[in-house]
């Protein structure tokens, strides 16, 4: 199973996902469609939240499409609030505004409002839609109330005269949402700190406001959690100058959120409460590192003593605000005072363990001051005469409170268990080594991962099972074997699929068992899963579980295993099954994972199969898979898994490209296999693959024909057929991009220049840059926007085709896409092509550059696009008229 997942490298579906969204965006949102159009709009709704979703740990990736996909969403729904008597309450408002909810969510509402409107226009358009605030609450989902507020929050910050009408009115919108306990009080609390962060705003009546509310009775907890809130959001977003006209009535506010901490409670309280103090003493503080001469007003003391109480908080993220703050404030004191500091800290560690009432208290106290330790350590603010006692009491805490402690910390660090496959299959099997966590992570596993409703999770967490059985094969199998047997009656599908995937690792951890036992246990699961009844292979996620079954087939299956007379009689079904499962059919495998699987297991059950003609047809067909998917040429494992099964040569040998190459690049000289192996050379060229060996093969083969009457072999045929390849699949991303690939390996390669000596030379080049810019406008795959604009750049060292080339450049210097435009520049500017054969002596570089580097090509698109069509006219004159 290592190796089946693989971390996500790009935003893979970003054509489909534009394909989709623009679908909603053509709808019109004052009305809702019929039955039939509104079960497809959820269903295409749902598809694009699950994808983004599926996003949420590597979000990061989304970015280079946000703009081309967030933008449309938003003009889209500020067109239709701008429309006289808009309907709001259509549920494709709705599920556009659930749709822009979920980018938010995903990547962040700091990250996704940026790509809002923000003109003063927009001030009256949402002053507007909530003039009536309880209709609006009545008649709208609270996802489209949240963007509204969020894009309110925006506007409030423009620079321009608010006046005293209008600034009422966006005081009276944000206090409404703030009492609710919801995502909009969120929203309303970015809107009012950024109301009353403005300069032009009067902050006292704000704060008196929270004085009345914090010390009212009975205490409206809601509402003044979300004024705490609101209160450390003014406090950042606010300039000094002004919070220190105020800093008297806030350091009194500080003492009344005292009351409110206590009975209102919870840790979002105290975290905000730490926050405020924090910021206050820092105000009164010095903006640089603090000297001797610093004077530290009594109030920061009273801070300090307080957030060193909370460092014993229960709850971590008071801890952790607390361990900032104490370092952030310590940073900015005199040294001998930050030494105090210090000093208290390591008291904590020294502390009677009496003192403190329960071992969790004991717990939560040096984890805070460990915290602000290593905050301060961040900082460079521990005293180096304090070092010497700060190691010993850092190794103490480590080795006393878990079993190997030191070790764990230093094999398991937050890269290692950051991302969820190597948490599982690295971070897992470690701990597992000491006896204390084997146990209690076995049972983990097979009692909650195996049975997650997540299938990626129950995978991973197979593997790790497999792993960690490993380790103890002796101690562990044998007693689990029975007990998992047992749930293959099950017909919950995550379950069952659980059972399955451990019955797997199981099997393949018998092989460390002595041969009888290990043969004895393989029988008894390889019996039970063939016996799996048809109807649990007919619930949901068929192929799921079809697929494990093969899987604890193909760990499970021995000769004496499948030669009891008991499972011969279900063995032809199941090679059946097998058949069509790695076939073509509607019950093919779903997952090229599962297609793996069932080769491997066919390969196992050959010898046995009735129809062996048929069986091998299907295996052979293995050699044809080229799927590719973000983690590259998965279907290589497909082909090797076939490789396998047919038995030629030595496997290990074929995974080396170099080696494999010698024997496979030569076949393209015949007729009769080039259009099918030429197509499986370029799926083979991925990222994650060495194109070396292909580019060695194409430059050992002559430029053109020796002898027109006795055809060869060359390297103008090999250009002439990857061209031709390309014109077939245009229509076809998964074969253009990387035919497109292979030509730019060539290109890049620098043995294509004797192809202008001949005319036919010439017209290769001019057709491939026709492919590579043909309805470039219209495409929406990054990969092929991308492998196109690379093409055209490297065209540009070509005297035939430069000129031509450089007047396509435009096309995407000017392309509605903002990060293809900035791609564009920046590759122009480093190919540098004004410096090659193909430019003239006098060129305008100077000027090109100038221009290049200036301008800012994620700028508005009607600002750039002048900009391209400069750059483009001085690079056509860089280059001479050729061919």
């Amino acid at each position: 199973m290592d190796g089946d997942l693989g971390e996500l490298s790009s935003f893979q579906p970003a054509s489909q996902f534009s394909l989709d969204l623009s679908i909603l965006l053509s709808l019109d949102l004052d009305s809702n469609g019929d039955k039939a159009r509104e079960a497809a709009e959820v269903t295409l709704l749902a598809r694009l939240c699950a994808i983004l979703d599926e996003y949420q740990e590597q979000s990061y990736l989304l970015d280079p499409h946000l703009e081309q996909l967030v933008k449309p969403i938003v003009e889209r729904l500020r067109a239709h609030v701008n429309l006289p008597h808009a309907n709001l309450s259509t549920r494709r408002v709705e599920r556009l505004s659930r749709l822009l909810y979920f980018f938010t969510k995903v990547r962040g509402a700091k990250t996704i409002l940026r790509l809002f409107p923000h003109q003063v226009s927009d001030l009256g358009i949402l002053l507007d839609l909530f003039h009536d605030t309880p209709t609006l609450l009545s008649s709208t989902t609270w996802e489209l109330r949240y963007i509204l507020l969020l894009w309110f929050s925006l506007v409030a910050m423009l620079p321009f005269a608010l006046g005293t009408t209008p600034g009422d009115r966006v005081k009276l919108i944000g206090m409404s949402f703030l009492a609710s306990a919801s995502k909009e009080r969120d929203a309303a609390v970015a809107l009012l700190a950024r109301y009353y962060s403005r300069p032009d705003t009067d902050l006292l009546p704000f704060l008196a406001s929270c004085e009345t509310t914090f010390t009212e009775s009975p205490l409206n907890p809601i509402l003044s959690a979300g004024l705490l809130q609101t209160l450390c959001d003014v406090v950042k977003l606010s300039s000094p100058k002004s919070l220190l006209l105020v800093w008297p009535q806030l350091y009194h506010l500080l003492a009344s959120c005292d009351t409110v901490k206590s009975l209102v409670g919870g840790a979002m309280m105290c975290r905000f409460r730490v926050k405020l103090a924090g910021r206050l003493a820092l105000l009164l503080l010095p903006s640089l590192v603090g000297t001797e001469d610093t004077i530290v007003p009594e109030a920061v003391e009273v801070v300090l003593g307080e957030l060193l109480e909370e460092t014993h908080n229960r709850d971590t993220v008071v801890r952790w605000s607390a361990a900032k703050y104490l370092a952030r404030i310590a940073e900015r004191l005199p040294p001998s005072y930050s030494h105090q500091v210090v000093e208290s800290l390591l008291d904590i560690f020294n502390e009677d363990q009496g003192a403190l009432t329960e071992m969790d208290d004991r717990e939560t106290a040096l984890h805070g001051a460990s915290l602000a330790l290593a905050e301060f350590a961040r900082r460079r603010q521990i005293p180096p005469d304090l070092i010497p006692l700060l190691l010993p009491c850092i190794l103490r805490v480590k080795q006393g409170v878990f079993p190997h402690g030191i070790d764990l910390l230093r094999k398991i660090d937050f890269f290692t268990v950051g991302a969820k496959k190597r948490a599982f299959l690295d971070a897992a099997p470690v701990v597992a080594e000491h006896e204390e966590y084997r146990v209690p992570l076995v049972r983990h596993l097979i009692e909650v991962t195996l049975a997650h409703y997540d299938p990626e999770i129950r995978t991973l967490g197979a593997g790790a099972l497999e792993r960690i059985l490993r380790l103890d094969a002796e101690g562990l199998v044998p007693a689990l074997v029975g007990p998992q047997i047992a749930k293959l009656q099950l017909k919950d599908t995550s379950k069952l699929h659980g059972a399955l995937l451990s019955l797997a690792s199981l099997a393949s951890a018998t092989d460390l068992l002595p041969p009888t036992s290990s043969s004895s246990l393989k029988l008894q699961i390889f019996s039970a899963v063939s016996s799996l009844s048809p109807t649990s292979l007919s619930l949901p996620s068929r192929n799921l579980l079809l697929s494990s079954s093969l899987l604890a087939l193909e760990k499970s299956a021995t000769t004496s295993s499948i030669i009891q007379s008991e499972n011969k009689s279900k063995l032809q079904g199941v090679i059946d099954r097998l058949v069509d499962f790695v076939g073509t059919s509607a019950k093919r495998a779903n997952s090229i994972e599962g297609k793996r699987n069932g080769v491997e297991a066919l390969s196992l059950l050959a010898p046995f199969a009735v129809n062996l003609p048929v069986l091998l047809d299907r295996l052979l067909d293995g050699f044809t898979d080229y799927t590719i998917d973000q983690r590259g040429d998965v279907g290589s494992w497909v082909r090797l898994a076939t490789i396998s099964a047919v038995g030629t040569e030595d496997l290990n040998q074929w995974r080396h490209i170099t080696w494999a190459s010698e024997r496979v690049f030569p076949f393209l000289a015949v007729d009769e296999y080039r259009s099918t192996l030429l197509e499986g050379v370029v799926l083979g060229l991925t990222p994650h693959t060495n194109s070396g060996a292909f580019v060695d093969y194409a430059l050992s083969l002559p430029t053109f024909p020796l002898s027109p009457s006795e055809p060869q072999w060359s390297l103008s045929q090999l250009f002439q057929d990857l061209v031709d390849l390309a014109k077939r699949s245009f229509a076809s991303n998964r074969i253009f991009i990387p035919a497109l690939n292979a030509v730019n390996t060539l290109l890049e390669s620098g043995g294509l220049d004797e192809l202008e000596s001949d005319p036919r030379g010439g017209e290769l080049l001019r057709q491939i840059l026709l492919l590579a810019t043909r309805s470039v406008a219209q495409v929406k795959s990054a990969p092929r926007l991308t492998s196109s604009l690379k093409t055209v750049i490297l065209l540009l060292a070509f005297p035939s085709v430069a000129k031509p080339s450089a007047s396509k450049v435009g096309l995407f210097l000017g392309h509605n896409l903002a990060w293809l435009r900035q791609s564009a520049a920046e590759e122009l500017y480093t190919a540098a092509p004004w410096d090659g054969e193909a430019a003239i002596a006098d060129a305008p570089t100077d000027e090109l550059v100038e221009l290049l580097a200036e301008t800012s090509w994620s700028d508005a698109i009607e600002t750039v696009r002048e900009r391209s069509k400069e750059v483009v006219r001085l690079l056509e004159r860089v280059f001479v008229e050729n061919g």
